[in-house]
């Protein structure tokens, strides 16, 4: 595989994985609850990857939402 193909096959396996993360990743139970109580007791939050910036935006942004 030249390295302009394996390129592109990750690229592939990125775009699959984001389209799976859309409807098969779901919030651990409890997660907004302890958000909830984490911004009311005044605790900041961050989140933290390595994972490319497209994947980690798709689950943090419906996370984002919780309130």
């Amino acid at each position: 595989m030249s390295p302009a193909e394996g390129v592109a096959a990750l690229d592939d396996k990125e775009d699959l994985l984001r389209e799976l993360a859309a409807t098969e990743i779901h919030p651990v139970s409890g997660l907004f609850m302890l958000l909830d109580w984490a911004d009311v007791a005044g605790i900041p939050m961050v989140a933290v990857t390595n994972a490319p910036r497209a994947n980690a935006n798709q689950p943090v942004s419906g996370v984002g939402d919780w309130r």
